[in-house]
């Protein structure tokens, strides 16, 4: 059940990217400001669409929380880029080069493999508040010296510091969405009597404003690996400080969990620089004036890509 939810979330992340580009490709060039693109945006069906399934990415990430551990739901979340690209070649028809199906392949056998050797199972924690503070401290400090590194560089140094503590972000949400879910079996007014909620909103603001400067800073070849990469190893460490998360660790197990996870690193590396989900991805998070601009970094592979009789939205 865990794993099949997780799973729907991260296809729904993928619809998200799929449907907000759909938008925002439609959007005249002149809409740089965010209120107008946003105000005509919300007059086009397919952006509703992006909207709903956002917010089923939401519900069905929560309600993996609800079931399972934190570091068995993040990892999955890693299949978003592998659910892209089956959309692109099964629905749109884009072809699929050796670069996609190896990356595609790597995430996949290496998730398997790394979640049934460490067979991530809850140690009966409950986090306390000397708990929360420490994680808090940790996660936040991290994200700090992130971004204070952040602040010089190239534009790839840049993108993949932003993505790395936006990443660390999220990680540190997804313990607090687990911790919210808790509270449902009391009922939903029950929800908004306890810090959690507010604490997600909270949070997942910081997250969402750590995101886009990567996406702004430099090139999503940079923050689109760090972002994935950093989320499940960030989720994995505060699931087993703040829930006691029991991961195997005999030491054949550990190689094979850390090789496990190197395959799944190679295959979003790999799938970061395709230009398929460089597409997609790039004006799903950019608005028309930043799309045009960015569209050059993407290469001529991207724009063959479109033509021939391929259709992606």
């Amino acid at each position: 059940m865990v794993y099949v939810l997780a799973a729907a979330a991260a296809l729904s992340n993928a619809l998200t990217s799929i449907l907000q580009r759909s938008a925002a490709k439609a959007a005249p060039p002149e809409l740089v400001s965010p209120i107008r693109l946003i105000l005509y945006l919300v007059r086009k069906p397919v952006w509703i669409l992006g909207v709903v399934a956002m917010i089923g990415a939401f519900l069905l990430q929560a309600a993996a929380l609800y079931y399972g551990q934190v570091s068995q739901v993040q990892p999955i979340l890693v299949a978003e880029l592998v659910f892209l690209l089956a959309i692109l070649w099964g629905w749109f028809h884009n072809p699929i080069g050796t670069r996609e199906w190896s990356g595609g392949l790597l995430i996949v056998a290496g998730l398997a493999t790394f979640l049934y050797t460490a067979n991530p199972t809850p140690g009966g924690g409950t986090p306390d508040t000397d708990g929360w503070l420490g994680a808090a401290a940790a996660s936040f400090v991290t994200v700090g010296a992130l971004l204070l590194a952040a602040r010089g560089g190239s534009p790839g140094r840049k993108a993949a510091l932003y993505g790395s503590a936006a990443a660390v972000v999220w990680a540190f949400t997804a313990a607090l969405i687990k911790t919210m879910t808790e509270q449902i079996p009391q009922g939903w007014a029950h929800l908004f009597l306890h810090w959690p909620v507010y604490a997600v909103v909270g949070v997942g603001v910081t997250g969402l404003v750590v995101v886009q400067k990567a996406f702004q800073v430099g090139p999503l070849t940079a923050s689109q690996p760090a972002l994935v990469i950093v989320d499940p190893m960030a989720s994995i460490l505060i699931g087993v400080w703040l829930f006691n998360d029991h991961l195997a660790s005999a030491g054949y197990q550990v190689a094979i969990e850390a090789v496990s996870m190197l395959a799944v690193f190679a295959g979003v590396f790999l799938l970061s620089r395709s230009p398929l989900i460089i597409g997609v991805k790039q004006e799903a998070v950019g608005s028309p004036g930043e799309q045009a601009e960015a569209a050059p970094a993407s290469g001529s592979q991207w724009s063959n890509g479109l033509s021939g009789g391929t259709a992606v939205p």
